[in-house]
């Protein structure tokens, strides 16, 4: 059992801090693309979304957002 899990049991206090971290694959993001089919290049392709002025692609916010699940 996670120390996350552990501490729910004991009962989580306001002043709690949790964190978690994930690096998501290129792999990740295509795969995630298909559910929500959400084929926006700025995801997808680098040179688009350098256009867009990122770095590079970015990962979807949903992808992102799934990670509150873990804590």
């Amino acid at each position: 059992m996670t120390s996350m899990r552990n501490k729910v049991i004991e009962g989580i206090m306001e002043s709690d801090i949790f964190s978690f971290s994930h690096t998501f694959t290129e792999d990740d993001v295509i795969q995630f693309a298909d559910t929500p089919m959400d084929y926006n290049p700025v995801h997808l392709e680098d040179r688009f979304a350098k256009v867009k002025n990122f770095k590079s692609r970015i990962c979807h916010g949903l992808l992102e957002g799934s990670m509150l699940t873990a804590i």
